[in-house]
């Protein structure tokens, strides 16, 4: 490279200079900036970690960035607190700044504070221009600081009236029992503020604990210990009594959870990390309300020498879901504009999809379900129906066979019964030896002919008792096949109508037929026995037995036993196997217990 004259040097210097004044370094941006319409200073006093501050001048800038007026540059400049509070220490800071922005044309100072106020005036003193001031001071304010303030030229402000005395009062209407107080504090001066702000709300009945920078391990175990009668108010933690800084957020996620009692803090952004909630001031809407006055103040920047303090709203009543159901703090007991955070949303509104899918598969289930009932109520009438025509039936086919009976008995019968006595009388004996005349073996199918007329129709059980007819069938099927037959009836008839008889009978005939035919059994047993409020008949063989589930419904004799037992309340059950044969039982309830 050419080495450049030295004159030329000393002009690129010049230049150099000329270029960082016009062109100034953004102490948020961390770079050059063109000349803006507008260059505004933000002094704070405090630490950045602390609950209100981040929230408060995040807010403030978005707020300025986003207006549709001139384009705003924002220099914020912070001063630490533990470097010194003193008049000295304040005063070096001042002339920092003053030889910062000494070639920068700042349009307007906001201050955050009483003493960022007072920050703000010597430093516009040694301006020695009206800049205008815009600041944020917090009720309650003294009259006299008051109209001193605004008797101070081209210096507004707002006015954010603070949430300590609604705090205390809230947390007295939630805790009734309460009789300590213990404020978790970052310092003396927090103490104080409590004690000025909400000194009237603090009667002589409730406890005030200060813990002013404690270690978090003391801290945690003091919270463990905590009577019912107490409540924790958590001001602002920064160094804990072992020196480590902590975030608000970090602190509360470390002790909130350990605490047996309610922990209750001011700030909106806290609600979600811990803390109950309860009217709780809202630092981005403070911000937010700050730069509007800030705005308008650079909308008519020379609107008079004395501007006015406006009054912004101070808290809103937040409260968290989760604290509220940890420390059972009913619903109710919140006024009717509090707004609750952090409960679950109901499905409808978090998943819109999945509710009126849902919804409808319920619709479907219910319509399903209302189908089902009103094809069972069909069906239930159906077999009513069928069962009322099934009696009907078997009633026509009882008369039937009575009927039949009767022809075959009274006139058949005795016409074969008469011809054959005349036979005897009149015709003489042609058959050959050993065997039966004709007139003999014209009784025997008389006496058989008789036999299927008591099988069509039980004549004897009308005349007769139940017993005996049950006695007569075992008989009859000894006679016809040989098998052993053992019949046990107790007394009850009496107990039941003589349908309830008559369908006995029916079943037992129909059972002993089935031996008969099917069985192929050495033994059959008959029993006629109470159980409790039933009585109950078992036909039992030792046959070869079958199969119910295939054979049941398909055997008309079976059905008809079915249907008999359901036309008198009854209940017919079989069982068969192989090895163990048939059994059929019959339950029949009383009268006097149906």
């Amino acid at each position: 490279m050419l080495a450049l004259p030295r004159r030329f040097a000393r002009v690129r210097r010049v230049g150099v200079a000329i270029l960082l004044a016009v062109a100034p370094v953004s102490a948020q941006e961390g770079r050059l900036v063109t000349p803006p319409d507008r260059r505004i200073l933000l002094l704070d006093v405090g630490d950045p970690d602390r609950p209100a501050f981040r929230p408060l001048n995040d807010a403030f800038v978005a707020r300025l960035r986003a207006d549709g007026g001139p384009r705003v540059v924002v220099f914020r400049e912070n001063h630490d607190p533990r470097l010194g509070t003193d008049s000295a220490t304040l005063r070096r800071q001042v002339e920092t700044w003053d030889r910062r922005f000494a070639s920068v044309s700042i349009d307007a100072i906001v201050a955050t504070g009483p003493l960022e106020l007072s920050l703000a005036l010597a430093l516009r003193t040694r301006w020695r221009r009206q800049v205008p001031i815009i600041h944020r001071v917090s009720a309650p304010i003294p009259a006299s600081v008051r109209d001193r303030v605004q008797r101070l030229p081209a210096v507004a402000g707002v006015i954010s009236p603070s949430p300590l005395p609604s705090m205390v009062q809230e947390i007295r209407r939630l805790r009734p029992a309460l009789r300590h107080l213990v404020v978790v504090a970052g310092g003396p001066g927090d103490l104080a503020m409590l004690e000025h702000e909400a000194g009237a709300q603090l009667i002589p009945s409730i406890t005030i604990h200060p813990w002013i920078a404690p270690s978090l391990p003391a801290l945690r175990d003091s919270l463990q210990r905590l009577s019912d009668d107490a409540a924790v108010l958590y001001v602002s933690v920064f160094t804990d009594g072992d020196g480590r800084s902590w975030t608000p957020a970090d602190f509360l996620a470390a002790f909130a959870d350990a605490s047996a009692q309610p922990v209750f803090g001011l700030y909106r952004n806290l609600v979600g990390l811990g803390i109950v909630g309860g009217p709780v001031v809202d630092p981005a809407r403070q911000g937010r309300a700050l730069a509007d006055r800030t705005l308008a103040v650079l909308r008519d920047p020379a609107g008079g020498g004395r501007l006015p303090l406006d009054t912004i709203a101070g808290w809103q009543p937040v409260y968290d879901w989760v604290q509220l159901r940890r420390h059972h703090i009913p619903l109710r007991m919140l006024g009717g504009d509090a707004r609750i955070v952090g409960r679950p949303s109901p499905v409808w509104e978090s998943d819109p999809t999945a509710f009126w899918v849902v919804l409808g598969l319920i619709v479907l289930q219910a319509c399903s379900i209302v189908a089902l009932v009103a094809s069972r109520r069909l069906v239930r009438r159906s077999e009513f129906g069928l069962s009322a025509l099934t009696r009907r039936l078997q009633t026509a086919q009882d008369a039937e066979q009575a009927r039949l009976s009767r022809e075959l008995h009274d006139t058949l019968g005795q016409d074969l019964l008469s011809q054959a006595l005349d036979l005897e009388r009149h015709a003489p004996a042609t058959a050959a030896p050993g065997q039966p005349t004709f007139a003999a073996r014209l009784r025997q199918s008389v006496i058989r002919l008789e036999g299927i007329a008591r099988e069509l129709h039980p004549g004897a059980l009308s005349m007769i008792d139940l017993p005996s007819s049950l006695e007569r069938l075992a008989a009859d099927l000894r006679s016809q096949t040989g098998i052993d037959v053992t019949l046990s009836v107790e007394p009850v008839a009496p107990l039941l109508p003589s349908a309830a008889q008559a369908a006995i009978f029916r079943v037992v005939q129909e059972a002993l037929t089935n031996v008969r035919r099917h069985a192929r059994a050495s033994h059959a047993a008959i029993f006629v026995r109470c159980r409790g409020p039933a009585v109950e008949v078992l036909v039992r063989d030792d046959g070869v037995g079958f199969d119910p589930a295939a054979r049941v419904d398909a055997r008309l004799g079976l059905l008809g036993m079915r249907e008999r037992a359901a036309g008198i309340g009854g209940r017919l059950e079989i069982r068969s196997s192989v090895i163990e044969g048939t059994t059929l039982t019959l339950t029949i309830p009383q009268p006097h217990s149906a």
